[in-house]
């Protein structure tokens, strides 16, 4: 029972993230959300070209909606866009605030997503932990990439008009 209820939860870990995201950028207009949002989707687009490009073996139990005629299977890999979500949050840490608690259930629950895909039988331990290096790398690189404008506070897309017109007001 234990199993199948981490099995699930592992399973939504990447909607949930994704969600959460999208969730915290448009309704809490959370800059540095969207930017981990925009992250997310750079890794469904490599994965997405990297499963085209190496054609897998559609398994039904590594579906996240299974369907009658067919499988639908979410191009990212789960250990790929929770790798992708630990190293963007570890980068992150080591440039601002370094909190050695929240890197250690980090890489435990990355180490639970790589179990958890194997106890399936959606991937090996190879596959899985490949998965998950890249995902890492992938996270640590975009960080390095937008690490400037996600540490700049005063950027907010949403406030960006209100501010400048009240900064107009004030030099009147």
């Amino acid at each position: 029972m234990l199993k199948s209820i981490i099995n699930s939860i592992v399973r939504l870990a990447p909607v949930s993230l994704y969600m959460g995201s999208i969730v915290a950028g448009l309704v809490f207009e959370q800059t540095r959300a969207i930017f981990m949002f925009i992250g997310f989707v750079v890794t469904e687009m490599v994965c997405f070209i990297f499963l085209q490009i190496y054609k897998t073996i559609e398994n039904p139990q590594c579906a996240l909606l299974k369907s009658v005629d067919s499988v639908f299977i979410l191009p990212a890999p789960i250990p790929l866009s929770y790798g992708y979500f630990c190293g963007f949050q570890i980068a992150d840490m080591f440039s601002n605030e370094f909190n050695p608690i929240k890197i250690f259930f980090m890489i435990v629950f990355l180490f639970v997503v790589i179990w958890s895909r194997i106890n399936v039988g959606c991937h090996s331990l190879l596959e899985s932990c490949f998965a998950a290096v890249i995902g890492l790398g992938l996270g640590l690189g975009y960080y390095s990439v937008i690490k400037p404008f996600y540490n700049d506070s005063s950027i907010n897309f949403f406030k960006k008009k209100e501010n400048e017109e009240i900064s107009d007001y004030s030099n009147d």
